[in-house]
């Protein structure tokens, strides 16, 4: 499944030469449409390495990254630092998912 952003991509082409392009035989390709646009991804990504969004959002172990079929940013924080993840899902909303944990880098 290859997701994009319907406003940048004619999806029935990127469908129909994908599926092309793997010839006889090949990989079935799936194209969808994005729940968020990447304008709205790339800004939430600027808040995520701004680390502006609370006072101790420059401090704390975080780890963040896209998932693409979810359109949204996985971020992990420890537990101990719930008022920074809160802060930050007021901010960015249904763009973020909150797990907790141990932030490791990926």
């Amino acid at each position: 499944m290859i997701v994009v952003d319907p406003a940048m991509v004619d999806m029935e082409r990127l469908a129909s030469r994908l599926t092309a392009a793997s010839g006889p035989g090949g990989v079935a390709v799936r194209v969808g449409a994005t729940k968020v646009s990447v304008a709205d991804l790339l800004a939430a990504e600027e808040v995520l390495r701004a680390r502006d969004w609370h006072p101790d959002a420059s401090t704390v172990g975080m780890a963040f990254g896209l998932d693409p079929a979810a359109c949204r940013y996985e971020v992990t924080l420890s537990k101990t630092h719930e008022d920074v993840a809160l802060a930050l899902k007021d901010r960015l909303s249904e763009l973020v998912d909150i797990r907790w944990g141990t932030p490791q880098r990926r």
